[in-house]
């Protein structure tokens, strides 16, 4: 039987109480899918976190990481968080947080700007006589082969849209217009 000390007994309540109001927000809201964190202080041992302070520390860490890995595409490098105090790293935390808002602005820009200038490509089709939409969308997949619904959906990201509303419909409407081969004759 392992005896645990009152600070990692103090860590374990911490962690069950924090899962517990966020099981309640999942249920209330209606979510789906959740997880929630390890709260066996044996486990936070195995990492030599004992403490609520040390635990609160290492989830900042791990927060400025996965933060900074979703702002700027990677990791940091060359930063010794177990020198920095908490308020600095309440501060990057913070930073990060505004970075990472940035970065989700500026990817929505460019997916508005990714199917904007798709669609515009539909509609210069139509002007250089298509006539309609299906056969805008006929002659502008017209050098592709496609041999499944999933080589529609890889056309559909090669156009950085596939994750769109508007990627999604016109996953759907080029599923009917475009011609399929078979692997074979390929």
């Amino acid at each position: 039987m392992v005896l645990f000390t009152s600070d990692q007994l103090a860590l374990q309540a911490h962690i069950e109480q924090a899962n517990a109001k966020h099981i309640a927000r999942a249920e209330s809201e209606g979510w789906t899918f959740y997880s929630t964190t390890v709260s066996d202080p044996a486990h936070w041992a195995r990492g030599g976190i004992f403490t609520i302070e040390q635990y609160e520390r290492d989830s900042l860490i791990s927060y400025i990481s996965d933060a900074h890995k979703d702002a700027y595409g990677f990791r940091p490098r060359g930063c010794n968080y177990s020198e920095w105090t908490m308020a600095q790293l309440e501060e990057e935390a913070d930073r990060m947080s505004d970075a990472v808002t940035q970065a989700i602005e500026a990817n929505e820009v460019e997916k508005n700007q990714t199917v904007e200038a798709f669609e515009q490509s539909v509609q210069n089709m139509i002007g250089m006589g298509a006539g309609n939409r299906a056969t805008a969308l006929r002659w502008l997949t017209d050098a592709e082969t496609f041999h499944s619904p999933q080589c529609v959906e890889s056309f559909v990201w090669e156009q950085g849209i596939l994750f769109t509303d508007y990627g999604r419909t016109l996953v759907t409407e080029l599923a009917v217009i475009v011609t399929y081969t078979d692997w074979e004759a390929a």
